[in-house]
């Protein structure tokens, strides 16, 4: 179970910075509505860390910036991806088909 979490998390990582990779073409299209049902998921302090993260931020500098520590930023990712991995799974299916 620890693995399937592991792995799942590494392919909703790899989701998002493909949705946030400007120059994606197979994205482009339903990019910009996906990232703002995403984003509109998760809390403020989550929406902070997400684009902090995508910006290729480490977590030592994001805990820095927002003055919080480092494994208080990594529980708000983790939760962050919980809650956006059912949409994006949603979303993979709903291109796939």
């Amino acid at each position: 179970v620890d693995t399937l979490k592991r792995r799942s998390r590494g392919e909703s990582l790899r989701l998002l910075e493909t949705l946030a990779d400007p120059n994606c073409v197979e994205a482009n299209v339903e990019k910009q509505d996906m990232i703002e049902q995403l984003l509109r998921a998760l809390t403020p302090r989550q929406r902070q860390i997400v684009q902090m993260k995508l910006d290729g931020r480490p977590v030592k500098e994001i805990a820095r910036t927002l003055s919080l520590s480092e494994s208080c930023v990594r529980v708000h990712w983790h939760r962050a991806l919980l809650r956006m991995q059912p949409q994006l799974m949603q979303w993979i299916h709903s291109i796939a088909q």
